[in-house]
Parts: structure tokens; C-alpha cells; sequence
């Protein structure tokens, strides 16, 4: 009777784990405020891709949604900072291209390695006026969480999340 006991709790724990709350994927930068300086430019079009093999700097393990995750949170960051000029005549384009994304592996203390190339690009002539590579990584410790799930996806949402305040803080004293 004891043994049945014991197996029933095992089960229950077991149980108990597999029905943790994951967090959504988050990119949005926490310290995002409006800008001071505004570019003379109109934002057209923001998009963010996987680099080609030949262009990789390391493996790109992007998860359902993270492309569009990262999409939408630098799209929010910039209507937040209004830091392009909506009545400007220089249209451009912001491109993102992931150059490496190794999301955590097993262990307990989790890291996101990140790089990403920002492009700004002239609409009209098709030349790019700004360009910054920006490449880091996040780690989250063991304390954070027992469960795995949460560790590694608080690991991504840290590491892009950087990686996309270190590109506005570049950008917000650029001069192009």
C-alpha cells in the first residue's frame, strides 16, 4: 500500500511539472522612451530575416514566432521613440538580418547568443545609410526557475531584447 502511495505522488509531481505557465516570446525593450532626436527620414517598411549560409557567423535556431516577435517589437520601439520624421521625403527601409541565434541547450544556467545586422536603406536609391552589427548574449542562472521551459524562453526574451535597445541606442545618435 506504502509503494502505491509513493507512485501516486511521483505521478503527481511528474504532472505538477508538464503544466507550467510558459511566458510568451517579448522582445520589447523595457527602457524605450520617446527620442529626442528625430531622423529625416520615413520609416516604409521594417523586416527581419535569417542570414544565408554563406553569411552566418554561427547556427540560427529561431522557434515559431521569433521572426515576427522581433519584427513587431523593434516596429513598436520605433513608433514609441517617433524617431523617424512621418513627413519626411526620404523614405527608407529597416532590415534585419539575423546572423546568429543559438537558442540554450540543456543545463542550468541557460545562454541566448545573439547577432543581428541592422540595415537602414535609402528607398529611392537603394543604398544603405546606416548599417550596425550588434552581437550578444544573455544568460539566465538556475535560480530563476526550476523548470527548463521558463529559463530558456526568459534566456531568448533577454538576448533579443538587448540586442534590439543596443541597435536604438545607435541609431538614436546616428546622423545619416
Amino acid at each position: 500500500m506504502n509503494q502505491s502511495k509513493l507512485v501516486a505522488v511521483i505521478i503527481i509531481v511528474f504532472l505538477a511539472g508538464c503544466s507550467v505557465k510558459v511566458q510568451p516570446l517579448n522582445f520589447f525593450p523595457e527602457t524605450v522612451s520617446s527620442s529626442y532626436n528625430k531622423l529625416d527620414a520615413n520609416l516604409r517598411s521594417t523586416t527581419v530575416s535569417a542570414a544565408g549560409p554563406k553569411e552566418a557567423t554561427g547556427d540560427i535556431d529561431f522557434g515559431i514566432g521569433t521572426r515576427e516577435t522581433w519584427r513587431d517589437a523593434l516596429q513598436k520601439a520605433f513608433d514609441v521613440m517617433a524617431i523617424f520624421d512621418d513627413y519626411s521625403k526620404r523614405n527608407v527601409s529597416v532590415t534585419v538580418t539575423v546572423l546568429k541565434f543559438d537558442a540554450p541547450g540543456a543545463g542550468l544556467n541557460l545562454t541566448t547568443d545573439a547577432e543581428a545586422r541592422y540595415d537602414i536603406i535609402d528607398r529611392e536609391s537603394g543604398k544603405v545609410i546606416f548599417s550596425k552589427t550588434i552581437a550578444n548574449s544573455s544568460t539566465v542562472s538556475a535560480g530563476y526557475s526550476f523548470y527548463y521551459i521558463q529559463r530558456a524562453r526568459e534566456s531568448v526574451n533577454r538576448s533579443v531584447r538587448e540586442n534590439i535597445q543596443q541597435f536604438l541606442d545607435a541609431l538614436t545618435t546616428s546622423n545619416f
